[in-house]
């Protein structure tokens, strides 16, 4: 069985739901406090033992890849405070790091088809950048680890609750106590909605992926990875990984201040001060 070393981050998509500023900004590089969002990523992948990560974007997303390059000029400038240059090296993570660009988004299954030279006929990890999870042990360890024991396929999800059924895509089971999925059924209603367990965009897949994605059918105008998976679960198991950690859509405004406020509660230099004025003003 191989081992899981290889991770893929799709960040093509325009962060329509955090417009204006992700006009100019993408949305993976918007600060939580102080460290941009795909690099909490990053670091979960390295955590969890993956040791190449593709980063996919489009063309007006380089300064992602930027950010991840030295800058020795600011080296320079900060080389007599050690305290700056410890942040500065916070992001050199032990890993390497691969960039491709996607001319034109059509949806997260053609994006992920561009890694398939980078994944080989190798078992891979796919994160998306806008689900930041906090957890004591790493998220994508979790899902690593149920690969490790079964070599199923495995799709992170948590519970949520049934007024946020319609928001996601939910796991439908074929047996529930070994965690068996059967089927993803897209943002149902709370009356259709086949469990209360959201996919939160985490995942170990097979190489096989790439052969459905291949001969999908495009659902609208886009191309679902969960509709290739479906296809995949035809004929290869799929475990479902219940994610102990705190989720955070970070695609949007409301999951992205959450996030911003449980890691600013999180730093040793702000926590006191900035956890009395929450107090202050929500009295």
């Amino acid at each position: 069985m191989s081992r899981i070393k290889k991770a893929v981050i799709p960040v093509s998509g325009y962060g329509t739901r955090l417009l204006p500023i992700t006009k100019s900004l993408p949305k993976e590089i918007l600060p939580i406090v102080d460290i941009p969002a795909i690099n909490y990523l990053i670091k979960e992948a390295v955590d969890s033992g993956i040791e190449d990560i593709l980063i996919i974007c489009n063309y007006d997303k380089e300064v992602i890849e930027k950010y991840f390059e030295p800058n020795k000029k600011l080296e320079e400038r900060i080389s007599d405070n050690k305290t700056l240059l410890k942040k500065l090296n916070s992001t050199n993570l032990d890993v390497k790091l691969h960039f491709i660009y996607e001319a034109k988004p059509i949806g997260n299954a053609k994006t992920l088809l561009l890694a398939k030279k980078f994944v080989g006929n190798e078992p891979f990890a796919v994160m998306f950048a806008d689900d930041i999870i906090k957890s004591k042990v790493p998220a994508l360890k979790q899902l690593i680890d149920i690969y490790d024991e079964y070599a199923f396929n495995v799709i992170g999800v948590q519970k949520i609750d049934t007024d946020l059924l319609s928001n996601y895509g939910i796991v439908k089971f074929k047996n529930f106590s070994k965690k068996i999925v059967s089927n993803i059924v897209e943002k149902p209603d709370k009356k259709s909605a086949p469990s209360n367990y959201a996919v939160i965009g985490r995942y170990i897949l097979n190489p096989e992926i790439f052969y459905e994605i291949e001969n999908m059918n495009k659902r609208g105008k886009e191309y679902y990875l969960t509709d290739a998976i479906e296809e995949l679960m035809q004929y290869q198991l799929t475990h479902a990984c219940i994610i102990d950690g705190d989720y955070y859509d970070t695609g949007s405004k409301l999951g992205y201040i959450k996030a911003i406020t449980s890691y600013a509660l999180d730093d040793k230099e702000i926590k006191e001060e900035y956890s009395k004025y929450l107090k202050e003003i929500i009295r």
